[in-house]
């Protein structure tokens, strides 16, 4: 709708799009089992956003922390679960620079009843890999996780796990569109 004279078009009266903070969680999974055919493209089970707005670095600037669960539940509980996460980056919004940085990730295994955190911590993409692969591909009784991120893509692993999984996300951005009242 187009304004009309007199209509007043300042903020928060009129916020165009491009101003408009937003937050989208776009992302496809592909889940393997030790024994049943892998599922594709599949959505989570559950997902969680625990969004928290701060005071930013300047006068009326505002920061985000925003921490994203991402749940899977195994089709087949008596069989391990690896899930392959493919998750799109994303911008707040597209006026200032409002990108949302990844900068934690957590990995858990839902055991006897209550989440695990997997702990381990490998700085080297390659290392990580390579302790994500074999922990999968052996009969272990342990369980991994890795997060890398190329291009705009997050690309996690998660398994194997029992029942359910999950990937916890934390991202910041330290500039939200804002206006002066």
């Amino acid at each position: 709708i187009a304004p009309a004279e007199g209509d007043d078009t300042s903020a928060p009266n009129a916020v165009t799009a491009s101003r408009l903070n937003r937050i989208v969680c776009v992302s496809s999974a592909n889940v393997g089992y030790s024994e049943a055919a892998k599922d594709r493209e599949m959505l989570p089970s559950a997902l969680e956003y625990e969004a928290i707005v701060e005071e930013g670095n300047g006068t009326n600037e505002f920061a985000l922390t925003l921490k994203i669960t991402l749940e899977y539940e195994s089709a087949f509980p008596k069989e391990g679960m690896v899930v392959w996460l493919k998750k799109h980056q994303q911008l707040i919004c597209d006026e200032t620079e409002a990108e949302l940085m990844l900068v934690e990730t957590v990995f858990q295994d839902y055991v006897h009843g209550r989440w695990v955190t997997i702990t381990t911590d490998v700085r080297y993409a390659e290392e990580a890999e390579a302790m994500v692969q074999a922990v999968i591909t052996t009969d272990s009784g342990q369980t991994a996780g890795r997060v890398k991120t190329e291009g705009s893509m997050e690309d996690a692993k998660l398994g194997p796990v029992g029942e359910r999984g999950r990937i916890v996300l934390t991202y910041r951005c330290s500039q939200l569109y804002s206006y002066a009242e």
